[in-house]
């Protein structure tokens, strides 16, 4: 089962593999999205665009910079990995 999560916690779409496709509001059943292809191809957009994000946060290599552009880019990755935080990532899984 994959989540994605957004409205600072409020809304979840779940999926399995692209099948049992659900929305919550607030941790509780709101809607089924039993055949939406849109929202299903939202979500996968998501999921494929957070997957990019944290292996680029995890995988930046600051040796080749001088110090300021180290500091400047350590306080840009601070704050990707503060928007990851928010985010559920993958099946289950909560970055």
């Amino acid at each position: 089962m994959t989540s994605i999560t957004v409205g600072d916690g409020k809304y979840t779409v779940s999926h399995d593999n692209g099948c049992d496709l659900v929305a919550s509001r607030n941790g509780e059943p709101w809607r089924e999205l039993a055949g939406d292809k849109l929202i299903l191809a939202l979500v996968q957009e998501i999921e494929t665009l957070r997957e990019a994000l944290k292996a680029a946060v995890d995988t930046f290599n600051y040796a080749s910079m001088t110090s300021y552009e180290r500091d400047v880019c350590k306080h840009e990755m601070k704050l990707a990995e503060k928007v990851l935080e928010t985010f559920t990532i993958g099946p289950n899984v909560t970055k």
